[in-house]
């Protein structure tokens, strides 16, 4: 403290070489400490409450959906032919059937084949059949499965069928 200042309230003046006595003041908590205290209560709570439903549900893992294999059942059931492709964890089969056109792709055959094995009512079968490249995309669905393809003689017919959420 230079001499031009006032000594402090109560004239007592502080010494730069020896530092003051801090009195202990309990500190206040910071901003973010009750944000973070309710944030890991809340975790721990939903960890408490995910392993209570797995218990009681009798899974280890409750909310893991069972795997629907029918796609890739029906895909190598048929030979896995050429042209068709499986996807998406096998929630998603790809049929490229060969038109005039067409050097590489499925057959009409390889294409029932797998509709019959995905147990395609003969409503689909029919509907597909009777498809005719004027008509543009179609769509079906049964059992928790949904057909969409189109046709063309050129470019033959190309289907898309996936499981639904609600298949699974």
């Amino acid at each position: 403290m230079s001499e031009d200042q006032p000594p402090p309230a109560g004239g007592m003046a502080l010494e730069s070489s020896t530092p003051a006595a801090v009195p202990s003041v309990p500190s206040r908590p910071s901003r973010w400490v009750l944000p973070a205290a309710v944030g890991v209560v809340g975790i721990i709570l939903g960890v408490g409450g995910t392993l209570v439903a797995q218990t009681m549900l009798g899974g280890s893992d409750a909310s893991a959906p069972e795997q629907d294999g029918r796609l890739g059942e029906a895909y190598s059931s048929c030979g896995s032919p050429a042209g068709t492709t499986i996807a998406d964890e096998n929630r998603t089969l790809t049929i490229d059937v060969k038109g005039n056109d067409d050097s590489y792709g499925a057959s009409y055959e390889n294409q029932a084949c797998i509709l019959r094995a995905l147990d395609a009512p003969s409503s689909v079968i029919s509907h597909l059949e009777q498809t005719t490249s004027i008509d543009g995309r179609q769509t079906e669905a049964w059992d928790g499965i949904t057909a969409a393809w189109s046709y063309h003689p050129d470019r033959g017919s190309d289907m898309v069928i996936t499981l639904d959420a609600a298949g699974q």
